[in-house]
């Protein structure tokens, strides 16, 4: 009878072990793919930034790949600015610039459908004196 309590309890501390290895296990596995995934948002945007001068955007166009990470870091290097994307799926892309040296940054995704979406700013005549570019979803 001592042989088979000392086997039993020999199991118990076998299973008591595995299980608490595969608790451990399993939750460092699941830090770890939560780890990967961050790595994979991390290593997969993609920074763009603009310069926004009186009368043009420099660069005025970029491309990108549909549903990818931007971001975007409008700059003004002089005078006022309102930038602002014409596509209404972007509508809550923009900025007011009161003077020279304001930055701001957007993080956003590109719409998954390819195509131009325009920018510019809303200032009066700013658009008109070439204040505009796009960008392509390809």
């Amino acid at each position: 009878m001592k042989k088979n309590s000392l086997k039993l309890f020999i199991f118990l501390i076998t299973l008591g072990v595995v299980g608490i290895s595969l608790i451990f296990g399993y939750r460092a596995f699941i830090r770890f793919q939560g780890v990967k995934q961050i790595a994979k948002i991390l290593s997969s945007f993609v920074e763009l930034e603009i310069q926004i001068f009186n009368g043009k955007f420099e660069p005025s166009t970029f491309k990108v790949k549909p549903k990818e990470m931007i971001v975007l870091t409008l700059i003004s290097i002089e005078g006022e600015h309102l930038f602002q994307f014409e596509n209404s799926s972007l509508n809550w892309v923009h900025s007011e610039f009161k003077e020279a040296g304001e930055t701001r940054k957007f993080t956003f995704y590109t719409p998954q459908e390819k195509g131009e979406y325009h920018f510019y700013c809303t200032q009066e005549g700013h658009r008109e004196a070439g204040e505009e570019g796009v960008m392509i979803v390809e």
